[in-house]
């Protein structure tokens, strides 16, 4: 079980697939900010309110796993992500995306002081 005390949110460049629980919808989208407790994921295809999902985001050629519930969801625009569960090893990729080493995080703040 992923740690729900409350977490800085990062920015974040990483590629999210997200299907339902029953495996009838698919969306893709990117990850906009990223926590320990969960993510916002960028897409014109939304789903409602509390739709369970199994969570994949990309980055670097790892992909962090999840499952997940939507906690908000603005129309044609994205989903806010809390993440429910996960293994340990996914929690540990989690934590080194988050670490202040990764290159990942922060990446659009950096590209946009260029």
């Amino acid at each position: 079980m992923l740690d729900n005390s409350r977490s800085h949110r990062y920015t974040f460049l990483g590629v999210a697939e997200l299907l339902e629980a029953g495996g009838a919808i698919c969306v893709r989208g990117r990850i906009d900010e990223i926590s320990r407790r969960g993510c916002y994921v960028n897409t014109l295809n939304t789903v409602g309110v509390g739709t369970l999902l199994r969570v994949f985001i990309s980055c670097d050629e790892e992909v962090f796993a999840a499952n997940a519930t939507v906690v908000y969801a603005h129309d044609q625009i994205g989903m806010g992500i809390a993440f429910d569960e996960s293994t340990e090893d996914q929690v540990e990729l989690l934590s080194s995306w988050l670490s202040e080493t990764c290159p990942y995080r922060d990446a659009k703040l950096s590209l946009m002081q260029a």
